[in-house]
């Protein structure tokens, strides 16, 4: 459920025998805080699931029913099926009530009439409508089916809504549910009524995932075709690399295959990068041929926003993931030497590898240098901020958290909301120009990296917290930024060559940098930087896009 293999908002079912005689299976709902009574959204597409299975007791046409044992109770589900294919599905709530009503305070507990089971007895969440009474919209992926049956129970008891009216709920995917009042029944002293909840499932695909032994750092679209990925992550941060599905990528250049991708197949990155499949923060990779002689492969970078010039994080599991492959051409022990064209420019990668086993990663930057500093910036929101402005395979402004009036350690959200801030500041009124690679990919502000203010040659850890692409939050200290940062360092004299820093992220995942030779970029004094970390496996997908699922052809909720 979980990163890197899920994601905040993500919602599993484990199905398990029944012990209600009518029930065809028992289900387990899990979310991001642990299990819950229920969850409407996961029924319907597990109405189709259940009846494709051959679970189901009686599969008839041109509906079957599915009896589903939920924590709540049992569900009855109604799944369009004519013989071929599932389709459609409603299902029939447990009995719903008014609560009470107009109620404000600051401590609140609940308990139900005739389940006192834990699982039903608090407050589960929050619906935030817009006060019509005919057409609904609530924050969220679907329109929440037990929160839907909420609403109407609410409705109903209120007198706002009669039997056999049907209402339709909105969420912000676009994604509707109809939502009827079919039987008026007590529950306890209540009086509730059985909600008739309808709307589509699709699948998107199938995953098989994996915990290596010593990751402790826990064309137009065809109907169904497959896409087949690696998933992967360095120090948290999530890495899809795309092994098949894609057409094949015209030109005869990195940056032509680059704008190929652009103009004509970018609805499959939103595809795979973008939700149901993927979410906000995910990083993705497809492997191409190179133009560069000594490049064992290209590798085009994908995020939420588009295309990067530079991927320190996918490049370490990338490394490893080419040698196991035997993408490599030379592949020698105890170390082989990968070299990967990027749209920043050729990266060397060392991967460790006894022959049976991949392991740790260093790759060389290409080289990283201090743009400008002390650069003063306007934010409407808290005044002037001073950063400086650094290159480390994209351009990073590296600002420290006091700047801010925060601690660095502060909430994800606040650092958030004040880079994001910034961020759109610098991209309005600040441009940047590589001097040697003036590529449009690679001259604008691609990120944020707020700090600890611990600059300079220090055996302590320091941290990044990154901020790129279109406000993404990094979950590893970020391969490029770090390479930024000891760039910016070196050009002020506070950390000199073969020195090593430490850079953490909130995830724990460190990356050790030390600039490892100077250079010229430019007019610029640049210099190499030997970034180190671990990328591991976590398993691979098969992704799929149902014929009329316009909602799975991707959408991002940040």
């Amino acid at each position: 459920m979980w990163e890197p293999r899920g994601h905040f908002d993500l919602f599993a079912v484990l199905l398990v025998p029944p012990d209600q005689p009518e029930a065809d299976i028992g289900a387990i709902f899990m979310d991001n805080e642990g299990y819950c009574p229920m969850c409407g959204d996961a029924t319907i597409s597990l109405g189709r699931y259940i009846v494709d299975k051959g679970i189901a007791r009686n599969p008839i046409v041109p509906q079957t029913v599915v009896k589903i044992q939920c924590p709540c109770g049992l569900i009855e589900a109604r799944v369009q099926n004519d013989g071929k294919k599932t389709g459609a599905v409603s299902f029939l709530s447990v009995p719903s009530f008014l609560y009470e009503k107009d109620e404000l305070r600051k401590h609140y507990k609940v308990v139900h009439p005739e389940n006192r089971d834990a699982s039903m007895s608090y407050i589960y969440g929050i619906i935030v409508t817009d006060d019509k009474d005919e057409y609904s919209k609530e924050v969220g992926r679907a329109p929440c089916g037990s929160g839907s049956s909420s609403r109407i129970a609410q409705q109903f008891g209120r007198g706002l809504l009669k039997m056999d009216q049907t209402k339709i709920f909105e969420s912000r995917t676009g994604g509707r549910y109809r939502a009827t009042p079919l039987q008026a029944v007590k529950c306890g002293e209540y009086d509730a009524v059985v909600v008739e909840v309808s709307e589509n499932g699709y699948y998107t695909g199938s995953s098989s995932f994996s915990l290596e032994d010593d990751d402790d750092n826990t064309q137009p679209i065809r109907d169904m075709a497959t896409f087949v990925t690696t998933e992967m992550h360095t120090c948290g941060q999530p890495i899809r690399i795309i092994e098949k599905g894609f057409p094949k990528i015209l030109g005869d250049t990195l940056r032509k295959k680059m704008d190929y991708l652009i103009q004509e197949h970018d609805h499959l990155r939103k595809l795979l990068m973008w939700e149901p499949r993927g979410h906000f923060d995910l990083i993705g990779v497809i492997l191409v041929q190179p133009d560069h002689p000594e490049a064992d492969i290209g590798a085009i970078f994908m995020h939420n926003e588009g295309y990067g010039p530079m991927c320190g994080d996918a490049t370490i599991s990338l490394g490893r993931y080419l040698v196991d492959k035997g993408i490599v051409r030379n592949p020698s022990i105890p170390k082989t030497v990968v070299k990967i064209q990027c749209p920043c420019g050729l990266v060397e990668a060392r991967v460790q590898n006894d022959g049976k086993k991949t392991g740790a990663v260093s790759f060389f930057s290409v080289p990283s240098f201090l743009y400008e500093k002390d650069v003063s910036v306007h934010v409407s929101e808290f005044g002037q901020i001073v950063v400086d402005i650094a290159y480390g395979g994209g351009f990073y402004a590296i600002v420290p958290a006091s700047q801010f009036n925060l601690e660095h350690k502060c909430s994800c959200s606040k650092l958030k909301e004040f880079a994001g801030a910034l961020l759109d500041e610098l991209r309005t009124n600040y441009k940047v120009v590589h001097p040697e690679n003036n590529d449009a990919c690679n001259s604008y502000i691609y990120g944020i990296i707020v700090t600890d203010g611990k600059y300079g040659h220090d055996e302590e850890v320091t941290t990044n917290f990154t901020l790129y692409a279109d406000k993404a939050v990094g979950r590893a200290p970020c391969g490029s930024g770090s390479s930024a940062r000891i760039a910016q360092q070196f050009s002020r004299g506070l950390i000199k060559l073969d020195q090593t820093r430490i850079f953490e992220s909130r995830t724990g995942g460190r990356y050790r940098a030390t600039p490892v030779k100077a250079v010229k970029c430019g007019d610029f004094c640049a210099v190499v930087v030997e970034m180190s970390g671990n990328g591991y496996y976590t398993g691979t997908s098969s992704f799929s896009l149902e014929e009329n699922d316009e909602i799975g052809k991707g959408f991002l909720m940040s």
